[in-house]
């Protein structure tokens, strides 16, 4: 879900098809978003499970398409906090981040997904085939999923940390400290 390219992952999901077919499982993957470049092309080629590319989907079509899958996969390279993982959580869609995004936030101590580390066959083994293999396990976590969103990311929550970081620099200035002191 969102820019379909090298540092965003797409070898690190190339390198799941693969242990995919290896291990006989069952998989497709559904991208969502623009294609970054040819490489990307290139990389999709050599795909050993299905894929289908949806392009660009947004509102209504997006909301349909998310409470479909099995697992989310966040496998960028490097990525701040995507709401996608947010919007995938909250519809009970396991996610599985990247230790490199800051989406393993919403993924903090497995609950409600997994986070993966080195993206090979050894940690997939371990981490990704007992989700591949259980459907109760993918609704257990895909109900974690839900409850931490409720718990921790909701619009209230939000406001809530705002109004504490603004209480808090309130009482800063108040004290006569800017923070920039030598």
């Amino acid at each position: 879900l969102g820019v379909i390219g090298f540092r965003k992952g797409l070898d690190r999901v190339r390198r799941i098809s693969e242990w995919a077919d290896q291990q006989g499982i069952s998989i497709e993957f559904h991208f969502v978003g623009p294609i970054q470049d040819p490489e990307s092309l290139e990389i999709l080629r050599r795909f050993r499970r299905p894929y289908t590319l949806h392009g660009v989907k947004k509102g209504e079509a997006l909301k349909e398409m998310i409470p479909q899958w099995d697992l989310y996969l966040l496998p960028s390279y490097e990525e701040g906090f995507p709401v996608s993982v947010l919007e995938a959580m909250s519809a009970g869609i396991p996610a599985i981040v990247s230790n490199d995004t800051g989406a393993m936030e919403a993924v903090l101590q497995e609950e409600g997904g997994v986070v993966l580390n080195s993206f090979t066959p050894e940690e997939f083994d371990q981490r990704l085939l007992p989700l591949c293999q259980n459907r109760n396990l993918r609704i257990q976590k895909g109900e974690e999923a839900k409850g931490r969103i409720r718990k921790h990311f909701t619009l209230t929550k939000y406001q809530e940390k705002l109004s504490h970081l603004h209480e808090a620099f309130q009482a800063r200035a108040s004290l006569g400290g800017s923070g920039n002191e030598a």
